[in-house]
């Protein structure tokens, strides 16, 4: 074997063992070798979009479908990298090319997902329908079904999920999106049903999430405390699941516990979420003075408008009106939030003139 085959052999063992940093110093080192050689620079391509490297991603895909244009593989992954930055007619362009040599069903299935993406939904389930109609594949049948939900053509989805249950079923992917169909459409007999089915076959921690959200909506506090707790350690207490969590307890009038939340999130990292979560918890437990330094602290450390609108409704319950006044005009003229913004004004306004009118 050369250097270069031995190179990319060594990154293909270290990314089937899950050490994407070692495969990529052997991709790099072949492309040192041979840098004329589309594999190499495809196989980096991908290595640098699991490493979350979006552009490097696609300085190596341009360079293999550059180096090797016909390759059908090379051309279909160039054009989802395209469609993950919003290169939508490039994208279109490179499928394009792919069909003109070759009508594989492949192209059809991620031209659908380009034309939905676009806005184009029209053009978007004729894809994924000649896709599904090409073969056997799951993920086209899936991708089919999941296109006319996006597109409103919700009993028509699960028409389709239904006959591949018949085939498999214990597909995951094929429950969980039947399950969202019949939340979609306020089904919560069924809704529950399928997400049952899935909980039972993995034990995925979105999933609980949202069964947690699920029962809370329908008043089963305890039952919903016990799956956000169930969605927490499943997810080794992941901040978006932990955050839903605190929420929960928030609605529950228990802003202790979400304190609690927000503060060991912010041991691990201060991000805009938790700070916010911090603040909110304070204020709800009628510390207000250290609910406002919270929320000052992220505003002036975010310039995040979700953080400015937290701030300003604390100034208001804190009967500071000029400066929560400040703030919600500044919300009104970006235009975010602006009915509860105004609504707001509304209220400062009237506690400000209530004296001028003898009721």
């Amino acid at each position: 074997m050369t250097h270069y085959e031995d190179e990319i052999a060594a990154a293909y063992t270290l990314m089937n063992q899950g050490d994407m940093d070692e495969a990529l110093e052997h991709v790099l080192k072949a492309i040192g070798h041979e840098s004329k050689k589309a594999e190499a620079h495809a196989l980096a391509s991908h290595i640098y979009g699991l490493l979350d490297e979006p552009e490097k991603a696609l300085e190596h895909s341009t360079q293999a479908y550059e180096l090797s244009p016909g390759d059908n593989s090379i051309a279909l992954g160039h054009a989802i990298f395209l469609m993950g930055i919003g290169d939508f007619k490039k994208a279109i362009q490179v499928t394009d090319g792919v069909l003109e040599r070759n009508n594989i069903s492949e192209a059809h299935h991620i031209r659908s997902n380009i034309f939905l993406n676009m806005g184009d939904e029209k053009k978007a389930l004729e894809e994924a329908h000649i896709a599904y109609k090409s073969g056997d594949e799951v993920e086209h049948k899936l991708n089919y079904a999941l296109v006319l939900s996006e597109t409103g053509k919700i009993e028509d989805s699960i028409k389709i999920l239904k006959e591949m249950l018949k085939i498999d079923e214990k597909n995951f992917d094929t429950l969980y999106l039947t399950y969202r169909n019949y939340l979609a459409l306020g089904d919560v007999k069924n809704s529950i049903k399928y997400v049952k089915e899935c909980m039972e076959i993995g034990n995925d921690p979105e999933v609980m999430s949202e069964f947690a959200t699920l029962m809370e909506e329908l008043d089963d506090i305890d039952l919903a405390e016990k799956y956000h707790m169930k969605a927490a350690e499943a997810s080794g207490n992941e901040e978006d699941i932990m955050l839903d969590m605190a929420e929960f307890y928030l609605s529950q009038n228990r802003p202790d516990h979400s304190l609690a939340i927000a503060e060991g999130i912010m041991k691990e990292e201060q991000t805009i979420e938790a700070m916010l979560l911090r603040g909110k918890s304070l204020q709800k437990m009628g510390k207000l003075e250290e609910a406002e330094k919270v929320f000052e602290e992220t505003v002036a450390n975010s310039d995040d408008d979700e953080a400015r609108l937290d701030f300003a409704m604390c100034l208001y319950e804190n009967k500071k009106y000029d400066i929560a006044e400040k703030l919600f005009e500044e919300l009104v003229n970006k235009e975010f939030q602006k009915d509860i913004s105004e609504t707001y004004l509304d209220r400062i306004w009237w506690r400000k003139n209530r004296k001028k009118f003898n009721f």
